[in-house]
C-alpha cells in the first residue's frame, strides 16, 4: 500500500488505524462521511519531500479550503481502548500548514499523556485528513445509554458550532434521550447554547446510530455534525465503558414519591423493581428507609390502565378468582415444600420466587396508581363502584394478610425460605434477605456473597427500571439518593388530598411503619391515645388498631384507595392523604386541626419542648 491512501479504501486496521478503518467502512455502506485520505503507518517520519508532495496532491483533489487532521492509531477506537483525547488534533488546517500539522500529530504519540495511557513508548499511527465541515450544530450520539446501560435508548448530546468544545468539556450540551423503538423523546435537558434540533434531525441521527451499531455489532459512540441541514458522521468507535460502573442520570422533577417504609429488605425491593419496571419505577434503600418513585408520565399511564381494568366486570372477577387461587397455591407450597424441609433445589427456590412475584404483582393492581382514577369515576359507573367496594375488603383482609404472611411476618413463608437456605449454604439469614433474586439462584452454583458488602446495602442501594439485574450500591447509590432528597419546609398549614370528609382537632401521634421491628411498631400504637390525630408516612393494616383510636388520619403518601383512605371511610373519620411531609413537619403532642373537606391540616399549637 502507498504511504498515502484514499479514505474510502482504507480497510486494513494495521495500516490505517482504527479511526480510519471505521470511517472507511461507513463510507462503503453509504453513510455520509466527509471525504479525505490517510497517511498510513508505513509512511516514514519526518515526512520526506516525495510524501509531502503526494499529501498536497491529495489535498487538492478534495476541493477543500480547510481540513481536519486527526490521529488513527492501530489500536485506537477499539473495543478495549478508545485513546480519546490522547493524541493531538488540529482543525481548520489550510494547505500551507498541512504537512507541519501532520508531523505534529505524529509526534504526539510519544507525549507523556499517550504513553501513560497505552503503556507503550510508541503506538503505530496513521493520520486521517478530512474535509472540514462548517458545522451549524455538532455533538455525539450513543447507540445505547452509556450512563444507565439501557440498550433501548439512544443518547444525543448537541451544541452549536464545532463539537470539539463538547468533547473537550468546554460547554454543557443539550441532552436528548430517545426511545429506540418508538423514537419518542423521553428526556430533553437544555445546555449552554439551547440547540434547535428538529424532529427530522433527531430521526436522522437515531437512524444513523442504529445503522452503525448494526454494522459493528456493538453499541457505538458517534461524533456528528450538521452543516446546511445535512448530517455528517465524523467518527465512530465502540463504547469502551460498558463494564465500568457509572452513575445514572436522573431528573428529580420527572419523578413522584409513591411509597416509603422502614425495614424493607433487598429481596422485597428487587421483586418490586421487576414488577414496576413498566411504570419506570426507581427503588432505593436509604439507611434502612425504603423509597419507591414513579415517573410522572408512567404514573398517568397506570391511572388510565387502572380505570380500564376496574371498568371491566368480567376481567375483575377473573382477577379476584386467580388471586384467591394464588394465595391457596402459596399456602400449599409452604406446607408441602418449606415447612418441614431441610434443603431446597434450585427449581424449588425459583418456584417460590415466582409465586412471590405473582402475588406482589397482582397486589399492585389494588394500589393507588391503579385505583385513583377509577375512584374518581365510581359515581358515574356502577361496575367501577362495585369492583372498588369489593377490592377495598379484599385488599385489607385476604390479600394484604397474604402479603404479610409471605414477606414480613417473623414466622412467614419468606422467613422459612431464608432459614432453610441459611442452613443449606451456611449464610446468615440477614444476608440472604438482602440478596437479589439472581444472587439467590447463584447460591446453587457455588457463589458466596461478600457479607460485609451485603450488609452495607441497607445504607445505600438503588434499582432502576433500566436495568434491574445490576443494582447500584455504595457511593454511586448515595449520589443518586442525594438527588432525590426533599427539602422539608416547615409550615403551620399542610396541604394534601381529601380522602374521607370531616373535621377533627387533637394531639398528633406520629407512627412509622417499620417492617423490621414489628414489636416497636406495636409499642408505638399502644402509646397512642384515643382521639389523637394519627400521622404516618403511609398506613397499612398493621396500623389498624391505631386507626381505631384516631380522631383523624394524615399521611405523607397514598391515594383514594390507600389503606388510610379505605379505613377512614369505614370508621367515618376525616382523612387527608398525599401531604408529602406531614410526618416530618409535625411532632408528637402538636395540637392540630384537620379539615379533610379541603385537604388541609393546620397547626394550632406546637408542643412546648422541655
Amino acid at each position: 500500500m502507498k504511504s498515502v491512501a484514499n479514505l474510502r479504501g482504507a480497510a486494513d486496521v494495521a495500516l490505517v488505524g482504527g479511526k480510519a478503518a471505521w470511517l472507511s467502512r461507513l463510507l462503503r455502506v453509504g453513510i455520509n462521511v466527509p471525504d479525505g485520505f490517510v497517511i498510513t503507518t508505513e509512511a516514514k517520519f519526518p515526512l520526506n519531500v516525495a510524501i509531502k508532495e503526494e499529501i498536497l496532491d491529495k489535498f487538492d483533489t478534495l476541493n477543500a479550503k480547510k481540513v481536519a487532521v486527526r490521529s488513527s492509531a492501530a489500536n485506537e477506537d477499539g473495543a478495549d481502548q478508545s485513546f480519546a483525547g490522547q493524541f493531538d488534533t488540529y482543525l481548520n488546517v489550510i494547505r500551507d500548514d498541512l504537512t507541519e500539522k501532520i508531523n505534529a500529530v505524529h509526534d504526539s504519540t510519544t507525549n507523556a499523556r499517550a504513553v501513560s495511557y497505552s503503556g507503550q513508548m510508541e503506538s503505530p499511527i496513521a493520520i486521517v485528513v478530512q474535509k472540514m465541515v462548517k458545522a451549524d450544530i455538532a455533538g455525539v450520539a450513543f447507540s445505547m445509554n452509556p450512563i444507565t446501560y439501557n440498550r433501548n435508548e439512544i443518547v444525543i448530546e448537541a451544541t452549536r458550532g464545532l463539537g470539539e468544545k463538547l468533547v473537550s468539556g468546554l460547554t454543557t450540551p443539550d441532552l436528548f434521550i430517545i426511545d429506540k423503538n418508538s423514537r419518542e423523546i423521553l428526556e430533553h435537558e437544555t445546555g449552554d447554547s439551547k440547540v434547535d434540533l428538529t424532529k427530522k434531525n433527531l430521526s436522522e441521527l437515531s437512524d444513523a446510530a442504529l445503522t452503525i451499531e448494526k454494522l459493528s455489532g456493538v453499541p457505538m459512540d458517534i461524533e456528528w455534525a450538521i452543516a446546511s441541514g445535512k448530517l455528517y458522521i465524523l467518527q465512530a468507535r465502540p463504547i469502551t465503558t460498558l463494564d465500568k460502573p457509572m452513575v445514572p442520570r436522573f431528573n428529580r422533577d420527572n419523578y413522584m414519591l409513591a411509597f416509603q417504609a422502614q425495614g424493607v429488605n433487598v429481596f422485597t425491593t428487587d421483586i418490586h423493581a421487576e414488577i414496576y419496571a413498566p411504570l419506570k419505577a426507581l427503588f432505593m434503600i436509604d439507611n434502612g428507609l425504603f423509597k419507591q418513585y414513579f415517573t410522572k408520565e408512567a404514573y398517568e399511564l397506570a391511572l388510565q390502565r387502572g380505570l380500564k381494568f376496574y371498568s371491566d366486570r368480567a376481567k375483575f372477577m377473573k382477577y379476584q378468582r386467580e388471586m384467591k387461587k394464588l394465595i391457596d397455591e402459596l399456602e400449599n407450597f409452604y406446607k408441602t415444600e418449606l415447612e418441614d424441609a431441610n434443603s431446597l433445589s434450585i427449581d424449588q427456590a425459583k418456584q417460590f420466587i415466582r409465586l412471590v412475584e405473582k402475588l406482589c404483582g397482582d397486589y399492585t393492581k389494588m394500589n393507588f396508581e391503579f385505583t385513583d382514577r377509577a375512584f374518581e369515576y365510581q359515581d358515574e359507573n356502577s361496575v367501577i363502584k362495585q369492583n372498588l367496594a369489593y377490592v377495598a375488603k379484599l385488599k385489607d383482609t385476604v390479600v394484604r394478610s397474604a402479603v404479610n404472611k409471605t414477606l414480613f411476618e417473623p414466622e412467614g413463608y419468606a422467613a422459612r425460605f431464608f432459614e432453610i437456605l441459611s442452613q443449606q449454604f451456611d449464610v446468615l439469614t440477614a444476608i440472604l434477605e438482602n440478596l437479589t433474586r439472581k444472587e439467590i439462584e447463584q447460591l446453587f452454583d457455588g457463589w458466596r456473597p461478600d457479607e460485609s458488602a451485603i450488609k452495607r446495602r441497607q445504607q445505600a442501594f438503588v434499582e432502576n427500571y433500566d436495568d434491574t439485574e445490576n443494582p447500584i450500591e455504595g457511593a454511586a447509590a448515595r449520589e443518586i439518593i442525594n438527588i432525590f432528597r426533599d427539602e422539608i419546609i416547615k409550615s403551620d398549614v399542610i396541604k394534601g388530598r381529601p380522602a374521607s370528609s370531616g373535621q377533627a382537632r387533637g394531639r398528633v401521634k406520629v407512627i412509622k411503619v417499620d417492617y423490621s421491628d414489628m414489636a416497636q411498631l406495636n409499642s408505638e400504637i399502644d402509646r397512642m391515645g384515643g382521639g389523637d390525630i394519627l400521622v404516618a408516612e403511609t398506613t397499612a393494616p398493621e396500623l389498624v388498631m391505631a386507626c381505631r383510636k384516631a380522631a383523624a388520619i394524615v399521611t405523607d403518601l397514598g391515594g383514594m384507595m390507600s389503606h388510610a383512605a379505605i379505613i377512614s371511610r369505614e370508621f367515618k373519620i376525616p382523612c387527608v392523604v398525599g401531604t408529602a411531609n406531614a410526618s416530618k413537619i409535625l411532632c408528637d403532642g402538636d395540637l392540630v386541626e384537620v379539615d379533610a373537606a379541603c385537604g388541609v391540616v393546620k397547626v394550632i399549637k406546637k408542643k412546648e419542648l422541655k
